[in-house]
């Protein structure tokens, strides 16, 4: 198949109306750890990177779980205590990537496919795993979660506070 025809028979299966109902809340949580899952991942190309801007997009990271977790009724304490086998911290850095796709496909079809809610198992999994990604990157640079979460308020209050 040539790729004018595909173009036109590809295009003709997208659901172009809204199909699902998730609030807007969590629609901004998942698009925004996606974006930061972009930021943490340019690290991963540079051979020396700056610890305290990779503290940041953490604590980027950090505030957007929390945008989900609230989003949903949940907290902190609600995530599942995760242990990952990750030696290397560009692999962490890659693994927040991919949980963020994830959640990226959870809204996904949430959003555009018939009948398929928001399963919150499933985002609490892959929200579990990105804290406990987040928790691993910040140990191999020598800081705490409360550390980053500190620094992350003191940064935004800077920046939004009214």
């Amino acid at each position: 198949m040539d790729l004018k025809t595909y173009r036109v028979a590809a295009l003709a299966t997208e659901h172009t109306e809204l199909r699902g109902n998730v609030s807007l809340r969590l629609q901004h949580a998942i698009i925004g750890l996606c974006s930061e899952a972009g930021e943490v991942a340019e690290y991963i190309t540079l051979d020396e990177y700056d610890d305290i801007a990779l503290a940041a997009e953490c604590g980027d990271l950090l505030w957007y779980i929390n945008l989900a977790l609230d989003s949903q009724g949940m907290t902190f304490d609600d995530l599942d205590d995760v242990t990952l086998a990750v030696e290397d911290i560009f692999d962490a850095l890659a693994l927040v990537s991919f949980e963020s796709s994830k959640l990226a496909d959870i809204l996904k079809k949430a959003l555009f496919y018939r009948n398929r809610p928001v399963d919150p198992d499933k985002l609490r999994a892959h929200l579990s795993n990105l804290m406990a990604l987040v928790r691993l990157i910040l140990t191999r640079i020598g800081l705490t979660v409360e550390d980053v979460a500190q620094a992350n308020v003191d940064k935004l209050m800077a920046r939004y506070a009214k």
